[in-house]
């Protein structure tokens, strides 16, 4: 890149959007402009992880769900209470599923409201639930066998869903990730997905960016790239 062009990039990225990378290289545009571009770099390592993920948990939990209440649109069953924001993720799963189906000319299926629901509706549902009542109504007769090697407690794996559920938001919103332990945050992806599917958790450990682009970091920033 034409190294008179750098200084017209902040303005295009936001100034108070820039100002975060800005700080973190003392003020130094080129730097921040290599920490924005390894920036992007972690986010696309990370995107692979965390979308077999989020397609694993939401598998596996649908799969005990159906099989409890002996159908593929258990949300349907009268005997399941949802809290306030699940009801709405389900509303917005129907329509989308319902749009979608209309463009290809087929009825609705049950598969496609499963897979159109996001990622905070299947992490709620290892949470308590409030007057819901997921521990006892959804947890411990069914989604508690999603899990055949869990270490810990439901509000443990709770827990590190939400942790992870945010770091995808922030990926996904384009936000920075550029600080944190993120060795630990693969672990923790490749932990709870050995939860549910062992191999799973070994496929993201042998064929995952991650490590390889937080040894890069340092080699970036010193201008091993274009800027």
């Amino acid at each position: 890149m034409d190294p008179a062009q750098i200084h017209m990039l902040p303005a295009a990225f936001s100034q108070p959007r820039f100002q975060t990378f800005l700080n973190a290289c003392d003020g130094d545009v080129k730097c921040a402009m290599r920490l924005y571009s390894w920036n992007i770099e972690l986010s696309g390592a990370f995107w692979g992880p965390l979308h077999v993920l989020e397609i694993v948990m939401r598998n596996v939990i649908h799969s005990q769900l159906a099989g409890k209440f002996k159908r593929d649109d258990w949300w349907e069953h009268p005997d399941i209470y949802f809290a306030r924001d699940n009801y709405k993720d389900l509303k917005n799963a129907k329509a989308s599923a319902q749009y979608s189906a209309r463009s290809r000319r087929r009825e609705v299926r049950p598969t496609d409201v499963m897979s159109s629901l996001n990622f905070a509706f299947w992490t709620s549902l290892t949470g308590p639930g409030g007057t819901a009542q997921y521990e006892t109504k959804l947890w411990q007769p069914a989604i508690v066998k999603a899990f055949p090697k869990l270490t810990g407690t439901r509000a443990d794996l709770n827990y590190d869903l939400n942790y992870l559920r945010l770091l995808r938001n922030r990926i996904a919103h384009h936000e920075p990730i550029f600080n944190g332990d993120h060795l630990e945050d693969r672990e923790k992806i490749i932990k709870v997905l050995g939860y549910a599917n062992e191999p799973a958790g070994q496929y993201v450990a042998d064929s995952d960016r991650i490590r390889a682009v937080l040894f890069r970091r340092a080699a970036a920033l010193a201008g091993d790239c274009s800027f």
